[in-house]
């Protein structure tokens, strides 16, 4: 589908230079000479490439619209991980590049949606929620304190990814949300949470939402994130 340059938003997949890329960022721009033009930061979708460009509202581009569909994961290797078609039971692989940060999460015959272009699969998306087990943990060390804190900056990286790449996926927003209250962000966390909890389907997210509140001494909020 043909759309103005302009009309470029964050999160929207579009065909450009033969790359399939996803805006991550943009911003309008009025020179003193010349016409506006939308400056656009756009991440490859494929390699996971940045590059920058400028659209103008007489340009037009191709945007593509990523078909999901329902795939169990059933292992992986070094390179692969290795999907199953849950209605005809075909296998495809996609490249643990591709996963990326979201192989910490993937777990035998879990249901996730594969996103695809032109029967090209080019990532995934996981369940609202994953339960993961703790089965060892280890002594405080130096340096410990960091490593966590560059463990929440994947993640967080992670989750940024899945938003853009589906908006509408109130998943990753919402997964996002708990890696900022752990992080003690507040204001953050609740900016994620709050509007997207009626539909998460999971108690525990109104629990964060209304003990995010009370650490802001909001209680009247925090009583409504309960009821």
């Amino acid at each position: 589908m043909k759309i103005a340059g302009n009309a470029i938003r964050p999160g929207m997949v579009i065909e450009h230079k033969d790359r399939l890329l996803v805006a991550t960022k943009i911003q309008h721009t009025q020179p003193g000479k010349g016409g506006a033009y939308l400056q656009v930061e756009l991440k490859d979708i494929r390699d996971g490439t940045k590059m920058n460009e400028r659209f103008r509202s007489s340009e037009t581009v191709e945007r593509v619209r990523l078909y999901d569909k329902e795939y169990q994961f059933l292992f992986a290797d070094d390179d692969n991980f290795t999907f199953m078609d849950t209605e005809s039971f075909e296998q495809i692989e996609i490249s643990r590049a591709m996963i990326g940060d979201k192989a910490a999460f993937m777990q035998d015959g879990m249901i996730v949606a594969v996103q695809s272009h032109d029967d090209e699969p080019l990532g995934v998306s996981l369940p609202e929620t994953v339960t993961l087990t703790i089965e060892e943990t280890e002594a405080v060390v130096k340096g410990q304190t960091a490593r966590r804190q560059e463990r929440h900056d994947e993640a967080s990286d992670a989750y940024e990814t899945a938003i853009i790449l589906d908006p509408e996926d109130t998943s990753p927003a919402l997964q996002l949300g708990y890696v900022h209250y752990q992080e003690e962000r507040w204001q953050e966390a609740i900016a994620l949470i709050a509007p997207r909890v009626f539909g998460a389907g999971d108690a525990g997210y109104y629990r964060v939402l209304a003990s995010a509140y009370d650490h802001l001494d909001q209680s009247d909020d925090s009583l409504e994130a309960l009821k």
